[in-house]
């Protein structure tokens, strides 16, 4: 087992996976909401497409309408022992194709476009 990592240290081991597994599940009753897993933050995304690694993510909306929508890999509808060895093998067999698509979704996203335009625009609800 592998010791903690501190970021962005922990992207040398993330640069050499195969297939990039994001599982979110809501937890109730802690100090966060469960809708950050539903709509989870994208930064796995981000970290597995900037090396080409195909993604199984679970069937929610913060997943789905990304790794599908890109064609970077799947989401399952139900997480479960068939759902994932299906989801393997379809990674497995269309590997390249699933990979580059995860890379030009890296390369395509303008990120400095997105801040830039996100500092300069004025919001109506500005406080």
């Amino acid at each position: 087992m592998l010791p903690y990592i501190t970021a962005p240290y922990h992207l040398e081991v993330t640069s050499h996976a195969f297939i990039g597994i994001l599982i979110y599940a809501p937890v109730y009753g802690t100090f966060t909401s469960p809708l950050n897993s539903i709509y989870c933050a994208p930064n796995k995304l981000y970290e597995f497409s900037q090396f080409g690694i195909p993604m199984i993510g679970n069937n929610i909306p913060g997943l789905k309408y990304t790794i599908e929508s890109y064609k970077m890999g799947c989401c399952l509808p139900f997480f479960n022992a068939e759902s994932l060895k299906n989801a393997i093998t379809d990674l497995t067999d269309n590997y390249e194709t699933y990979a580059e698509n995860a890379r030009r979704f890296y390369d395509e996203d303008d990120k400095t476009s997105v801040i830039r335009l996100a500092l300069t625009q004025k919001k109506e609800f500005d406080i």
